[in-house]
């Protein structure tokens, strides 16, 4: 690259800060509507399910996170002296 020219590379997305499960649905439904990730990709990483028209679908995002936290939570029984 001669000198005095640049590149600039935009990526979307990053390493992000905390689990994905926790990021707001509504920041998520932004950055689908920004052309960031797709709808899948917000129901699949995040989880957050998304109407037809990009709004957050809140009942269908609250069943999904009781469901991965189901899967993701071990059940222990715990026993007092």
């Amino acid at each position: 690259m001669p000198g005095g020219d640049f590149a600039r590379l935009e990526l979307p997305g990053g390493g992000g800060f905390g689990p994905p499960a926790e990021r707001d649905p509504e920041q998520v439904a932004a950055d689908v509507m920004d052309g960031l990730y797709t709808s899948d990709i917000a129901l699949n990483q995040y989880p957050v399910a998304l109407a037809a028209d990009g709004t957050v679908n809140r009942e269908r995002t609250a069943a999904i996170a009781i469901a991965a936290r189901r899967r993701i939570t071990p059940h222990h029984t715990i026993c007092t002296p």
